[in-house]
């Protein structure tokens, strides 16, 4: 997961972002 979260906080927003991880959780 950190991995992703390296890739992705720079390309989206963090708003975005923490609701991707959200839907993943599900």
């Amino acid at each position: 997961m950190k991995q992703y979260m390296k890739q992705f906080l720079p390309l989206t927003s963090q708003k975005r972002f923490w609701h991707f991880l959200n839907i993943l959780s599900r």
